[in-house]
C-alpha cells in the first residue's frame, strides 16, 4: 500500500474514531469508557447525571471506588476482558455523598489491530425506578396475598387449561373441608356439584368477560355433604399460566334465613287465613318441617286451674295421649319457668336427678321446648324432639322455635276467644231467635185465622233466598225478618183482623198501616242486618203500587222483595175467613202473570222452580 492511501485511511480512521467519541457523548444512556485494570477514562452528559458528581471527581478513578460490592464489579471486569462483554449485570453506584444507586451494566470491550483489549465501554441502565416500580408491585403482591389469606370468603387460583387449583386460601379450606395440600392440584370437578359440561361453561363466560358474577352454585364437601355459595372470578395470569381467580361467598346462612323469613311470613299468613285449629297447627308443622325435624312435634296448653296440659295436636312416633298432668314433666318445667329448654339425655338425666323434673313418656334422645307466650302469660309449649339422634337439634333450632311460638301463641288465643266469641254469638242468636218467636206470637193471639202464617212465608223466604245463592248473612236476614213481618197488626183493632168478610176501604187503609207500626217497633232493637227495613218494605211492588212509601225497582231491598213474593204465595194458596183458599196451581200463575211487573223476576222463576220441581210445598198445600 503506498505511503498516500495510508495516511489517508489513517486520517479517516482518526475522524471516525472523533465522530464516535462525540456520538456516544450525546447519547441519552449513561455510559463510560475504561481502561483493561477499569480507571475511568471518559464519560457522557448522561453519566454524569446519574452519578451526580463532577466529571472531575470521576475521571482518573477506578471503578471500584464507585460500585459495591467491589467483588461484583471486579467479577464484570474480568469477565469482559475474557468474553468481550457483559449484559445486564445488577450492580449497586455509589457517589461521593454516598447516594446509592441500583444500575444494570452492560460491556463491550474495545480492541487493538492485535486483538488486544485496550479498553472497554460501560453502559449503566438506572434501575431505581423499576426497583421502585418493583418494590411497590411486591408490596402490593404481599397485601393482595394478606387480603386474600385474611378473607372471609373462600379464594382459589384455576389452572385454565387442567382446571386444577394452584393456590387456595385458609377460608376455602373452612369452607369445603379440604386441607390446603389436598386443595393444591385438585380438580375442581371435584367438589362442584355441578355437571362437567356446566362448570366449563362457567369458566369459559370469566375467560370471555374477563371478570363476571357467576351467581349461585353448590360445592360439594369432602364430607359429601352440600353448601350454597355464590360464584365470581376474574381472568389473569398467573406464574406465567393462564389462570382464573374464583371468589365463593358462603350464603347457607343467608339462604336459611330468607327460608326462616319465609317460614314466618307463611305462618303469620296462616294464622290468618286458616280457621280449623288442627289445620293450622298441622300447616306450622310442614313450614317447620322445611326448616327443622318435625317428626316428633307437639303443641301444648296449659290449664293452670287443674295443671294438666293438654295436646291439641302432636305427631309423635312412640306416644300417642291427647294430655297428661302438668306435674314436674319437661313441658311443664318449660311452661312454669317461662323459658326455652334444648336438653340432650345427659342434661334430662341429671335434671331428674336434681328433682327438677320427673319424666313422662317415652325418653328422647333430646328435647327441644319453647314457652308459648302472651305478652307475661305463657299459655303452653311448643315442642319437638327425637328417639334417636342426640345431635338433632341446636342452638339455631330454638331460636327457630323461639320466632315462631309467638304467631302459634297468637293462634291458640285468637282461636279461643273466636269460640267463646262464637258461643256468645250462638246464645245471643239463640236469645234473638227465643223473643222473634215470642213477639211473632203474640200477632198469632189477635188473629187466630193466621196462626203458622209468618212461619211458613219464612220458610218459603228462605227457601228462594237460598235459591238464589245469597250469602248466609243475607238468608238469615229474610228468614229473621219474614218470622216476624207482621208484628204491625199488633196494633190493628181485633175485629177488623178477624172480621169474615171483605174489608172496606178506610179499614183496609188501617191495616196498610202496620209495616209502619212494625218499623217503629223494630228500629229500637239492633240487628245484626236492616230487619226493620226489610219488615216497613214487603208490601212495596215493583211498579210502585204497593205501601207504604210506592217504592219502584231496585229501589226496594231484595230482601223486601223476597220477602214479598213469599208472603203472597202463603197468603193466597191459605184460607181466610173473607175467602177460601185459591190453591198452589192459581197462585202460581198469578205470581209468574206477575213478574218484572209486581214481583222480582229471578225469585219468581226461584219459586216456581221450588214448587214444580217439589222440592218445596205448605203444609196445607191444597193441590
Amino acid at each position: 500500500m503506498n505511503e498516500v492511501r495510508y495516511d489517508q485511511m489513517t486520517k479517516e480512521l482518526i475522524e471516525l474514531e472523533h465522530y464516535i467519541n462525540a456520538v456516544w457523548q450525546f447519547l441519552p444512556l449513561p455510559i463510560a469508557y475504561v481502561t483493561p485494570l477499569g480507571v475511568i477514562v471518559d464519560i457522557d452528559e448522561a453519566c454524569k447525571k446519574l452519578f451526580e458528581t463532577p466529571q472531575e471527581d470521576i475521571i482518573g478513578h477506578s471503578l471500584v471506588e464507585f460500585c459495591i460490592p467491589t467483588e461484583h464489579i471486579t467479577k464484570i471486569q474480568q469477565q469482559t476482558l475474557d468474553f468481550g462483554f457483559v449484559k445486564n449485570q445488577e450492580c449497586v453506584l455509589r457517589n461521593k455523598t454516598g447516594k446509592v444507586i441500583p444500575v444494570s451494566i452492560s460491556t463491550l470491550a474495545r480492541r487493538d489491530e492485535h486483538n488486544e483489549v485496550i479498553g472497554f465501554f460501560i453502559a449503566f441502565v438506572d434501575m431505581a425506578h423499576r426497583k421502585e416500580i418493583e418494590n411497590t408491585l411486591r408490596a402490593s403482591e404481599e397485601k393482595y396475598r394478606a387480603a386474600v389469606e385474611q378473607s372471609a370468603e373462600g379464594i382459589y387460583i384455576l389452572d385454565t387449561e387442567t382446571k386444577r387449583v394452584l393456590e387456595a386460601n385458609a377460608a376455602l379450606v373452612k369452607l369445603i373441608g379440604y386441607t390446603i395440600h389436598e386443595l393444591h392440584d385438585l380438580p375442581v370437578y371435584d367438589f362442584f356439584a355441578h355437571s362437567p359440561e356446566e362448570i366449563d361453561r362457567d369458566f369459559e363466560a370469566i375467560i370471555d368477560k374477563k371478570s363476571v358474577f357467576i351467581g349461585e352454585r353448590q360445592y360439594r364437601r369432602k364430607d359429601g355433604t352440600l353448601v350454597t355459595v355464590e360464584v365470581s372470578g376474574s381472568y389473569l395470569t398467573y406464574g406465567g399460566k393462564k389462570a382464573l381467580s374464583v371468589v365463593s361467598r358462603d350464603i347457607t346462612e343467608r339462604k336459611q334465613a330468607l327460608k326462616l323469613q319465609m317460614v314466618l311470613y307463611n305462618i303469620a299468613n296462616l294464622v290468618i287465613t286458616t280457621d280449623n285449629l288442627k289445620e293450622l297447627f298441622g300447616a306450622i308443622r310442614k313450614e317447620l318441617g322445611t326448616v327443622l325435624d318435625t317428626s316428633n312435634f307437639y303443641i301444648a296448653v296449659y290449664d293452670e286451674k287443674d295443671d294438666t296440659i293438654s295436646l291439641p295436636y302432636y305427631v309423635d312416633e312412640k306416644d300417642h295421649f291427647d294430655s297428661f298432668p302438668a306435674g314436674k314433666t319437661l313441658t311443664a318445667y318449660v311452661i312454669k319457668k317461662s323459658q326455652p329448654l334444648l336438653a340432650n339425655r345427659e342434661t334430662i338425666e341429671a335434671m331428674k336427678k336434681s328433682g327438677e323434673i320427673a319424666t313422662f313418656g317415652a325418653p328422647s334422645k333430646v328435647w327441644l321446648g319453647v314457652p308459648l307466650q302472651i305478652e307475661n302469660n305463657v299459655i303452653g309449649a311448643l315442642v319437638v324432639q327425637s328417639y334417636s339422634d342426640p345431635l338433632l337439634y341446636t342452638e339455631k333450632d330454638l331460636e327457630i322455635l323461639k320466632f315462631v311460638s309467638g304467631q302459634i301463641a297468637l293462634a291458640v288465643e285468637r282461636k279461643k276467644k273466636e269460640q267463646q266469641l262464637q258461643s256468645s254469638y250462638v246464645k245471643l242468636k239463640s236469645t234473638m231467635e227465643s223473643t222473634i218467636y215470642a213477639i211473632a206470637s203474640l200477632v198469632e193471639l189477635r188473629d187466630p185465622y193466621t196462626a203458622g202464617h209468618q212461619r211458613r212465608v219464612a220458610e218459603l223466604a228462605f227457601a228462594i233466598a237460598n235459591g238464589m245463592r245469597l250469602p248466609e248473612g243475607q238468608k238469615e236476614a229474610v228468614r229473621m225478618a219474614a218470622m216476624i213481618h207482621d208484628i204491625g197488626k199488633i196494633n190493628i183493632p181485633a175485629e177488623i183482623l178477624t172480621k169474615p168478610t171483605q174489608l172496606t176501604e178506610p179499614e183496609f187503609d188501617i191495616v196498610k198501616i202496620h209495616p209502619k207500626i212494625a218499623y217503629d217497633v223494630l228500629k229500637k232493637i239492633v240487628f245484626p242486618r236492616p230487619i226493620a227495613e226489610i219488615v216497613l218494605q214487603h208490601h212495596e211492588r215493583l211498579d210502585g203500587s204497593g205501601y207504604p212509601r210506592g217504592l219502584k225497582g231496585d229501589d226496594i231491598m231484595l230482601e223486601a222483595r223476597i220477602l214479598c213474593l213469599a208472603d203472597v204465595v202463603e197468603a193466597m194458596s191459605s184460607y181466610r175467613p173473607y175467602r177460601p183458599a185459591r190453591g198452589i196451581e192459581a197462585t202460581l200463575a198469578e205470581i209468574s202473570n206477575n213478574q218484572d211487573i209486581l214481583y222480582d223476576r229471578e225469585a219468581v222463576e226461584i219459586c216456581l222452580k221450588l214448587f214444580t220441581e217439589q222440592t218445596f210445598s205448605f203444609e196445607h198445600d191444597a193441590r
